[in-house]
């Protein structure tokens, strides 16, 4: 069957072969520290598309923004009693 080939066991590693990453070495930090620069990266990157779209439904009258949730009027008054 197809699936089961799909499903084989995974050889055992002997105990010696297993490290873990820890930042407590040079190694490790360094690690840790390519995988902060690679998410800091694309979320610079899904930033970047983000704008380009607002610009572009911008450009084509789609985008209007987000709802108002001030009041102008009712701060006015807020000022003009003295709060």
């Amino acid at each position: 069957m197809l699936l089961t080939s799909a499903f084989r066991p995974i050889p055992e590693l002997p105990p010696g072969q297993i490290r873990l990453v820890t930042g407590r070495t040079a190694a490790g930090k360094a690690f840790f520290d390519m995988l902060g620069v690679f998410a800091e990266f694309e979320t610079n990157l899904r930033r970047e598309r983000q704008a380009e779209g607002i610009a572009k439904a911008k450009r084509n009258g789609v985008y209007t923004g987000g709802k108002r949730r001030i009041d102008r009027e009712e701060v006015q008054a807020l000022i003009s009693e003295g709060l």
